[in-house]
């Protein structure tokens, strides 16, 4: 078992900046688990603190039934007793020894029998498929077979949690993806507990088993990637995930059409202050009868952008510039007009406070 439970955490520094702010959060055994969120949100002070790299301002971090951190008892367990394993975002070779004593380097400080060195150097080596760089230098070698020597350096020492610090941000497109496959291969394999730290939306929505998004701080919605992406909790989670962006109406940006979405919406708009809606719940038409179980509204295509797979629409309607997604190539040009019909499941709708009320 390795489930990790954080209680009330907070994390201040000099100055009385508040790092993270009363966290609570549980990761089960075998999860894999993203903090999400922009930089500056908290999210690599939390991974620093699971790790023992920084000491917590108060709360409680258990791994299981053992207790890492308390503020209240004063328990605190270093770093090398906590049965973690985590990869930085630069990798943090060392650049004098070969990939095989850099995978060796955190055995040998374990004092593991070098027959068993040698056993789980060739296991993590064939896992991570890199065979034939063994007595290669770290500078001999490309960013995304670093990043692979980096994570066999951590699975050799066979830690319970896997704790990565935004370990793709310094690949090129290519390997990203690449990696982020080899990273899903691994946890399905492997089935560690892993807490995984990034700023990419697309990363936390394709890796994850649950989502922590965060924002200055403080948690916004903990869940997985569907229902972070399907039933935000907030409009700050609506907007940080989806690309491209939601489309938001509000009174003071568009009284027309925000009006006429509260009487389409009847009972289920009380209360709304925005409206929102994803991208692919458009349906664009060059023209559409109206219908009462749908709502439409007028717009002019100001922009067709091919992306490969799909096609994105800017639409301008009263003003507003919304971002529509299709998967079939739209019979449209700049300058045309168009009706946007949407059904009511599609609707995301927000209050004062930019919390979500159905």
């Amino acid at each position: 078992m390795a489930e990790i439970h954080i209680r009330n955490l907070v994390k201040k520094f000099q100055g009385n900046v508040t790092a993270v702010d009363s966290l609570s959060i549980s990761i089960d055994d075998g999860e894999f688990v993203s903090f999400l969120g922009p930089s500056g949100c908290g999210k690599t002070t939390t991974l620093r603190m699971l790790a023992g790299l920084e000491d917590p301002t108060s709360g409680e971090i258990l791994l299981d039934d053992q207790v890492l951190f308390s503020s209240s008892s004063g328990r605190y367990v270093p770093p090398e007793k906590r049965g973690m394993g985590l990869v930085f975002q630069s990798y943090a070779l060392w650049p004098h020894m070969t990939v095989w004593d850099n995978i060796r380097f955190g055995l040998t400080q374990q004092k593991v029998p070098k027959d068993e060195q040698n056993e789980r150097i060739a296991s993590v080596i064939k896992l991570l498929q890199i065979q034939g760089l063994e007595k290669r230098y770290s500078f001999q070698i490309s960013g995304g077979q670093q990043q692979r020597v980096a994570l066999a350096r951590m699975l050799a020492l066979r830690p319970k949690i896997l704790l990565l610090d935004e370990p793709l941000s310094n690949l090129d497109a290519q390997l990203r993806i690449e990696m982020r496959s080899e990273l899903k291969r691994l946890h399905e394999r492997l089935s560690n507990t892993t807490v995984f730290v990034t700023h990419d939306q697309l990363e936390a929505m394709t890796l994850s088993t649950r989502i922590a998004v965060m924002r200055d701080g403080k948690l916004q919605q903990y869940g997985t990637p569907m229902e972070i992406y399907r039933e935000p909790a907030n409009l700050f989670v609506a907007k940080f995930v989806g690309s491209p962006p939601v489309n938001i109406i509000t009174r003071e940006l568009s009284p027309k059409h925000f009006d006429s979405a509260l009487k389409f919406l009847g009972k289920r708009g009380e209360g709304a202050e925005k409206i929102a809606f994803r991208p692919e719940a458009m349906m664009i038409n060059p023209s559409a009868a109206a219908q009462e179980s749908r709502w439409q509204m007028k717009g002019t295509v100001a922009a067709v952008l091919p992306t490969g797979p799909e096609w994105i629409l800017q639409i301008e309607s009263e003003q507003v510039l919304l971002f529509a997604r299709m998967e079939t190539e739209p019979k449209f040009a700049a300058g045309d007009h168009c009706t946007i019909t949407l059904d009511t499941p599609a609707f995301l709708i927000f209050d004062a406070e930019d919390n979500r009320i159905t």
